[in-house]
């Protein structure tokens, strides 16, 4: 659920590059490699100016418990062997959810989408985001996205 991957141990795969002390690197073995599927509403959502979906999910029983869902631009992820999952997922987001506008601000859904989201579980920096996770954990990129009835 949610709220058991926003309540998880924080695992830091950020190193700070010796040759660029401002520069931060994937490294460990918890760098980008767990699958995880959820269940969740989708409570807002906006295009970020790198053309990534930036999805904020809702625990289905507990609206307080967030985590950010990231859908890539597939050409963020060209060479990736799960390139026709991100654009398949982009599509699957687009037909299900809607469009959502180049903005720096959420749109937040009067009536939250109950979804089943696959995604890679990514533990990023907190730095201010809408919807953040205690933990920093996010699903991205996303593999999949499913409306729920």
């Amino acid at each position: 659920t949610v709220k058991k991957l926003a309540s998880e141990p924080a695992v830091s795969p950020w190193e700070v590059e010796p040759a660029a002390p401002d520069r931060r690197i994937l490294s460990g073995p918890h760098a980008e490699t767990s699958v995880y599927t959820v269940r969740a509403k989708v409570i807002a959502y906006r295009q970020s100016n790198d053309s990534d979906y930036h999805v904020i999910l809702a625990d289905m029983d507990d609206r307080s418990s967030t985590i950010i869902a990231e859908l890539a631009h597939p050409d963020c992820a060209v060479g990736s062997v799960k390139l026709d999952a991100i654009a398949q997922a982009r599509r699957d987001f687009l037909e299900n959810v809607g469009a959502p506008s180049l903005s720096e601000v959420h749109f937040f859904l009067a009536k939250p989408i109950p979804v089943e989201l696959t995604g890679v579980r990514f533990f990023d920096r907190i730095h201010g985001q809408n919807g953040v996770a205690p933990n920093g954990v996010e699903l991205h990129p996303v593999l999949s996205v499913r409306r729920l009835p």
